[in-house]
C-alpha cells in the first residue's frame, strides 16, 4: 500500500503460506495482483484448486470470492489467520480508522478514541455487502458470512478517520480491546471495526473515506516517515527472516 501511494512497484520476491494470502490482499486493497505486483510471490502451501482459484479471483475485477463448497482450504486458511499468536511490533504509523456499526453507542466511542486519537474527519454510510466482503475477506463458513452481512447492512455506520496524538504510543489494536469491552463484545455485535496493522488503516481509509482523501492523509502525516516502514517489510518479508513478532514465516 505504502509502495501504492510512493508511485513505486513492489521490489523484492517475498514467500507467503498460501495463495489465498495474496487474495487477501488484493481484496483489502480492492487490486489485482498484477496491479500490487504481486505476480512473483512464492506460496508454501500447494493445493492445485487453490492456486487456480485464488489467481483466478485475484486477477480480474472486482475481485471475486472462493466458493467454500468447491474446497476446503480457504475455511482453514481463515481460522488460522484469526488464530491467537504474539502481536506484531509494527512500525510507528500516525493514521488510523474506526468504524462505529450499527447499534454502536457512536458518541461514547468517540469520546474514548479522542483520549488517543484527534478525528481528523467523519463519515455517514450504510455497508454493503460489496462492503463487508472487502473489509471481512476471511470469514467462517456460509451462515457466519450471512449474519455478518445481514447484521452490518441494518443501518447506518459512521466511519471515523483517526490521527494517533503527539507522544502517544499506543497500538490501535489495545485501543480497540479496550473500548469493545467498555461497551459489550461479542464474537460479531462487537460494535467497532479497528484496523490492528498500518496497511489495513489504510485499505479502509481508502475504501470507507475515498482514495483521494487517503492520498491527501498520507501526503501530510505519513510520506515523511515511509522510508523505515519499507525497509522494516523488506527486512521481515526477505528469504529467511523472522516475521515482526520474532517467529520464523510459517
Amino acid at each position: 500500500m505504502e509502495n501504492r501511494l510512493l508511485h513505486r512497484t513492489v521490489d523484492m520476491l517475498f514467500t507467503v503460506d498460501s495463495p489465498w494470502d495474496v487474495w487477501r490482499i488484493c481484496v483489502r486493497a480492492d487490486a489485482t495482483f498484477s496491479e500490487l505486483g504481486l505476480g512473483l510471490v512464492r506460496q508454501r502451501r500447494t493445493c492445485a484448486t487453490c492456486r487456480q482459484d485464488a489467481a483466478l479471483l485475484s486477477g480480474r475485477r472486482p475481485i471475486g470470492h472462493p466458493d467454500l463448497a468447491r474446497c476446503g482450504c480457504p475455511y482453514e486458511w481463515a481460522r488460522a489467520m484469526r488464530a491467537p499468536e504474539a502481536e506484531p511490533q509494527w512500525p510507528p504509523f500516525r493514521l488510523a480508522v474506526a468504524v462505529c456499526k450499527p447499534g454502536a453507542p457512536t458518541a461514547r466511542i468517540a469520546s474514548e478514541l479522542a483520549r488517543t486519537h484527534v478525528i481528523l474527519d467523519h463519515v455517514t454510510r450504510t455497508l454493503t455487502v460489496a462492503d463487508t466482503r472487502r473489509m471481512y475477506p476471511d470469514a467462517y463458513g456460509a451462515a457466519f458470512i450471512a449474519d455478518r452481512d445481514a447484521y452490518l447492512g441494518s443501518g447506518p455506520s459512521e466511519v471515523l478517520i483517526l490521527r494517533q496524538r503527539p507522544n502517544m504510543a499506543i497500538a490501535p489494536k489495545q485501543v480497540k480491546t479496550a473500548i469493545r469491552t467498555q461497551v459489550g463484545t461479542g464474537r460479531l455485535r462487537n460494535h467497532l471495526h479497528m484496523p490492528d496493522n498500518p496497511a489495513e488503516a489504510l485499505c479502509d481509509i481508502a475504501h470507507l473515506a475515498g482514495p483521494e482523501v487517503l492520498t491527501n492523509l498520507y501526503e501530510e502525516h505519513e510520506r515523511g516517515r515511509a522510508e523505515p516502514r519499507l525497509a522494516f517489510y523488506r527486512a521481515v518479508l526477505g528469504a529467511g527472516a523472522s516475521r515482526p513478532d520474532g517467529r520464523r514465516p510459517g
